[in-house]
């Protein structure tokens, strides 16, 4: 096989999950007065507050949808489209064959750090149930082991029962169903030790190569999730959590804060400005309070009305 293209199809989503903190600290009276006043002045200000965000991102790749070498064969059981590789074992630790390669394009959302993920199928038993990926991103030789990690004694491994079962560790399905992988994660006495891969922001289009080892093992979908997130069974069938409908920005009404300025205003018209901070701070600081803790609530449930 030549020098391959770069084609393929990958399916990216995002899931978010936002915290939202807010730290009351204590206030001079100025400082409330002039907070206050920044938030009156704009008549209808949007108001954005502090969030710790995780981006848990995931890419999704086709089994089938990749530049397949000659040897695979992309199949459709009623349930999945899936490839399967025709030829058996040419070398215990490496493809033996461009042949037996398929490549994939990556598109990565962000830059971090990803586990693979695999859905597969033994069909037989113990003697039909590796396959070989990329040891890293990159175009492999095929004939070179150190390019490539073996995954193997597959027929004892993976999740697929419980749609919220995370997919962690090894597992425990059997043969003759699909389920998945955390490649990354996978341990035994047949498989190589896993790797992980990192993206940079500079390099987040990335190549991706898997070889045929034994030809009794079908794959169906293979998944890039962000590490910092845990996976469960459901998350990876539907190829990742699609983000949620973005929520509309609240807005603080210039009525909010009309009658604790009425307050002040009369007080300094009267000549008692000394007396300000103890006829009105008390309620100020208290309705200041309230009022941002019902905007905090109506930005998390996606409310634009606080009056």
């Amino acid at each position: 096989m030549g020098k391959q293209s770069l084609v393929g199809s990958c399916t990216l989503y995002t899931k978010t999950v936002s915290a939202v903190s807010i730290s009351i600290r204590p206030m001079t009276f100025a400082g409330l007065l002039f907070g206050a006043a920044i938030l009156s002045a704009a008549g209808e200000t949007h108001f954005i507050l502090n969030r710790e965000t995780l981006d848990a991102a995931s890419v999704a790749l086709e089994a089938e949808a990749g530049v397949l070498g000659s040897d695979y064969v992309s199949t459709n059981d009623g349930t999945a489209q899936f490839i399967s590789i025709q030829t058996d074992t040419l070398d215990r630790d490496s493809p033996g064959s461009s042949n037996r390669v398929a490549t994939y394009k990556a598109v990565f959302p962000a830059a971090g750090t990803y586990n693979l993920y695999a859905r597969v199928r033994v069909k037989v038993d113990a003697n039909d149930d590796s396959f070989f990926y990329g040891n890293g991103f990159g175009i492999k030789s095929p004939t070179n082991s150190d390019d490539w990690n073996t995954v193997n004694d597959l027929y004892q491994g993976g999740y697929y029962e419980y749609p919220s079962d995370v997919v962690i560790g090894s597992g425990s399905a059997g043969i003759g169903l699909w389920k998945w992988l955390n490649v990354s994660q996978l341990t035994n006495s047949m498989t190589e030790p896993a790797i992980a891969f990192t993206v940079t922001a500079s390099n987040l289009v990335q190549t991706f190569q898997i070889g045929a080892r034994e030809n009794g093992l079908d794959i169906d979908r293979l998944v890039f999730g962000n590490s910092s997130y845990k996976f469960t069974v459901d998350d990876l069938d539907v190829g990742g959590m699609p983000p949620p409908a973005p929520k509309p920005a609240s807005k603080i009404p210039p009525k909010l804060l009309q009658e604790d300025f009425q307050i002040m205003r009369q007080a300094l018209e009267q000549g008692h400005a000394g007396d300000v901070p103890r006829l009105v701070e008390t309620r100020l600081v208290e309705s200041f309070i309230t009022r941002l803790s019902d905007l905090s609530q109506a930005w998390i449930d996606g409310r634009p009305e606080l009056g």
